[in-house]
C-alpha cells in the first residue's frame, strides 16, 4: 500500500514593508514599483500563479497633510512598465479614492480597502519566475506624497496549483 502525502496551501497575506518599500516622494501620476516576495512555502513547489482576493492600504500622511487618491498596478515581471508592449507585463490596477480613506477618531493613520473598485479576484502570474508580486503605487492626487510619510500595502492571496 502506498501513501500519498497531501499538501494544502491556504490563503496568505503578502505585505510591503513601510521602511523599505514605497519610500520615495511621489508627485501627481508618478509611480514607484516594488517586487514583494511570495510566501516562502510557495517557492518550495514553484507556485507562480495567484488569485488576489483583496487589497488593503494603510498610510500615515502626517507630512503630506491629506489622504490621497492612489492606484495599485500589477505587473507580471520586474520589468514593470517597459516601453515595448511585447515586454510590458501589465495585468490590472485598482483605484483607491481619498474619499474612501478612513481614520479612527478622525486622526492618525488612514485605512483604505479594495471593496469599492476591486474586481475580485485578480488572477496573477509571476511570468519571470522570481517568486514575487510585482506592484506599482501611483499617486493620482495633485498633492505630492511626502517621502517622510509611510505606506503599507497588504494583499490577501491564494495559490493556483
Amino acid at each position: 500500500r502506498r501513501e500519498v502525502m497531501s499538501v494544502h496551501y491556504s490563503i496568505e497575506t503578502i505585505s510591503s514593508d513601510k521602511d523599505t518599500n514605497f519610500t520615495a516622494a511621489l508627485a501627481q501620476n508618478a509611480i514607484e514599483n516594488e517586487s514583494l516576495s511570495f510566501p516562502s512555502d510557495y517557492s518550495t513547489v514553484n507556485i507562480n500563479k495567484l488569485k488576489i482576493n483583496s487589497i488593503a492600504v494603510q498610510a500615515d500622511f502626517t507630512n503630506t497633510g491629506a489622504a490621497l487618491d492612489l492606484e495599485v498596478v500589477f505587473w507580471n515581471t520586474d520589468g514593470y512598465s517597459n516601453t515595448d508592449l511585447d515586454t510590458d507585463g501589465y495585468i490590472a490596477s485598482v483605484l483607491f479614492s481619498n474619499s474612501d480613506a478612513r481614520q479612527i477618531a478622525g486622526s492618525g493613520q488612514y485605512y483604505y480597502e479594495s471593496e469599492n473598485s476591486f474586481k475580485s479576484p485578480i488572477y496573477y502570474e509571476d511570468a519571470d519566475g522570481t517568486g514575487e508580486l510585482h506592484v506599482g503605487l501611483v499617486n493620482r492626487s495633485a498633492t505630492t506624497f511626502h517621502a517622510d510619510d509611510t505606506i503599507k500595502l497588504s494583499f490577501v492571496v491564494e495559490p493556483i496549483l
